[in-house]
């Protein structure tokens, strides 16, 4: 893995502008970094070397050095493209040397034959072209932006810093977190910057710019018995497994005492009998996952099993350097017990593997089950369901537990009479649209925008699969592959996400979506695949995740530092959020009237951003 940046049409010396870019990004690759210099053009890279430490330094060229290519990511089957190469006169044995012969080889043609992640850019010295693409799901980042003639990029919007100052906050992207709690693609934060989509490539040459697709998620309805569904999944499962356990350095896997983590761990032990897991426990037991990870390592035979427990005393230290570190606001405080595991895997391997993506591909997310229940609820009166769900909702008492009933209830009821599309967005979001306004006193109105824009897009062929599409192209790429890169990165660890491996999550899509999920049972086809190879304790439980418990936080650990960055003088000056709604939502959270955790968790990633980049009011 590693940090990629370049700028094309710059003018002046570019050699102090190189410097910074890579300076900023360090963390993505300590290692090493290369840069590549010529008049109007700069290509840089900072390097976490784990195929072929030795010999694949960056900048890679061809053999004839006309082009070169920065690269970030890791392609698995570039051993079997090599053979396909056979006769390209290779140097190293590097991934990033197989790529750039596939792109000379095949041209954009080579990226549907890439099973990896990967954001790239490929200069071509004589025709002064830049093509640059990224991977299907973007687990793999790409900003770019334009300044006068200039083009530049870079993995992390911070690197583009350098080029164009720090710009202006983006007010679209900004309604857009505060609806959805992180900014997807092709979305900015920062104005006049943007992110390359998931499957999208792009060219730059004769100062014109152009982006267009080279891949698009597919969904189909095909199904077959669930024994044969699950015999074939088995071996997508097993290949995918152990083709990412490609590495020449230490590797790992992320064990969370989930299905997800844990199925991943069971192949990775087939293929790797020594590997190391590592596993994260809180001292909040409504949350504490590590029991159920210590017995998934038992069941499976793994050997190295390490255990990292986070206590309240961590909570500050980890909120400055998660946050510190981040381009964008994010609302999920997941980043910060992702970043303690991250440091505390790095100790000992350079790569893990991450059960990221069952939820998103296998539908394993409880939205799921209360969309069937909204379906049916159709059925009766709404006038009468609209006077009864609340007066039983406010019967309901405020809980710490995760997902506990009052927390689905109260989100069941702000979706229940929209489109399901928009149902989802409300269910998965933080604010509604009415919400944002007056959190921002109409400085961000109401009105169809992005995410209406988005959901029109859908192409999938039926109400269930569409959601599982939305999911794919905005909470995958925006919340969850986005904090597994970003931490990770700070932490400089790489991180795989075999369940995003293209083989398995293009057959899956291609599924009804009912042989991914029986009846109300979330999963069901990956717990199939699991019923011999994990324990049935963890087939059964209910679903935890790695959600930390952002609402005892803010009445614990972290009360006293969010009470002091949402302080009401602060938010005014800073003039995005109002003081008056904030407040009413902290009194109430901590009254425990209300379970407000997860909005306020919102607006302090946000204010604490502004603070951060421009300067503290």
């Amino acid at each position: 893995m590693c940090g990629i940046f370049g700028c094309i049409n710059a003018p002046g010396d570019m050699r102090p502008l190189l410097a910074r870019m890579a300076s900023l990004q360090k963390c993505r690759g300590p290692d090493s970094e290369g840069f590549y210099l010529e008049d109007g053009a700069c290509l840089g890279m900072v390097r976490l070397a784990i195929v072929d430490p030795e010999g694949g330094a960056q900048p890679v060229f061809s053999p004839d050095g006309r082009q070169l290519i920065v690269y970030n990511g890791q392609i698995y089957n570039h051993r079997e493209l090599r053979k396909e190469l056979s006769d390209y006169p290779f140097r190293t044995s590097s991934d990033t040397e197989t790529l750039l012969a596939a792109y000379l080889r095949w041209g954009p043609a080579c990226l549907p034959r890439l099973n990896g992640i990967f954001a790239f850019a490929v200069w071509d010295t004589l025709t002064k072209e830049l093509f640059f693409a990224r991977d299907r799901f973007g687990a793999k980042p790409f900003h770019m932006a334009r300044n006068g003639e200039a083009f530049c990029f870079s993995s992390e919007a911070k690197g583009l810093f350098p080029a164009l100052g720090v710009p202006a906050p983006d007010a679209g992207a900004i309604s857009v977190y505060l609806r959805l709690g992180y900014v997807p693609s092709p979305l900015c934060v920062f104005s006049g910057i943007e992110k390359l989509p998931p499957g999208f490539m792009g060219r730059f040459a004769r100062n014109e710019l152009a982006i267009e697709p080279w891949f698009r998620v597919e969904y189909g309805q095909r199904w077959a018995p669930r024994k044969e569904l699950a015999e074939e999944l088995d071996a997508l499962l097993d290949k995918a497994v152990k083709m990412e356990l490609m590495s020449d350095v230490p590797i790992g896997v992320m064990l969370s005492g989930g299905i997800d983590s844990s199925l991943v761990a069971a192949y990775a032990a087939r293929h790797a009998p020594e590997i190391q897991s590592f596993s994260l426990g809180f001292s909040e037991s409504t949350h504490d996952e590590s029991g159920d990870a210590r017995l998934a390592a038992e069941f499976i035979g793994l050997k190295n099993h390490r255990e990292l427990r986070l206590d309240a005393d961590d909570l500050p230290d980890l909120f400055f350097d998660a946050y510190s570190s981040l381009d964008e606001p994010f609302a999920d405080c997941t980043v910060m017990p992702l970043l303690a595991i991250s440091r505390f895997a790095q100790k000992r391997v350079k790569t893990v593997l991450t059960g990221m993506g069952g939820d998103e591909i296998f539908i394993g997310y409880p939205t799921f089950v209360a969309h069937r229940f909204a379906f049916l609820l159709k059925c009766f009166p709404q006038a009468a369901l609209k006077r009864f769900f609340p007066w039983l909702i406010a019967q309901l008492p405020v809980s710490d537990a995760y997902m506990n009933l009052g927390f689905k209830a109260q989100r069941f009821l702000l979706g229940a009479g929209l489109a399901p599309e928009m149902r989802h967005l409300a269910w998965m979001g933080y604010f509604g649209p009415s919400e944002v306004s007056r959190l921002t006193r109409g400085r961000l109105a109401e009105g169809p925008g992005f995410l209406e824009d988005v959901v029109a897009s859908l192409r999938a062929p039926d109400a269930m699969s569409r959601l599982l599409e939305l999911d794919l192209r905005l909470f995958a790429e925006g919340n969850g592959l986005f904090q597994t890169d970003r931490m990770s990165m700070l932490a400089s660890l790489e991180a795989r996400v075999p369940l995003y491996n293209p083989d398995v999550a293009e057959w899956a899509n291609s599924l009804a979506w009912d042989c991914k999920m029986r009846g109300l049972t979330l999963k069901s086809l990956l717990k199939d695949v699991a019923a011999d190879k994990l324990p049935k304790k963890l087939l059964r439980k209910p679903k935890k995740g790695f959600g930390p418990p952002v609402s005892q936080w803010l009445r614990g650990g972290m009360k006293k530092i969010a009470a002091e960055i949402l302080e009401p003088d602060r938010l005014a000056a800073s003039g995005w959020v109002a003081p008056e709604p904030v407040r009413h939502l902290w009194n109430a959270h901590q009254a425990r009237t209300a379970d407000n955790g997860r909005k306020l968790w919102c607006v302090l990633s946000l204010q604490y951003w502004l603070e951060r980049m421009y300067g503290t009011p």
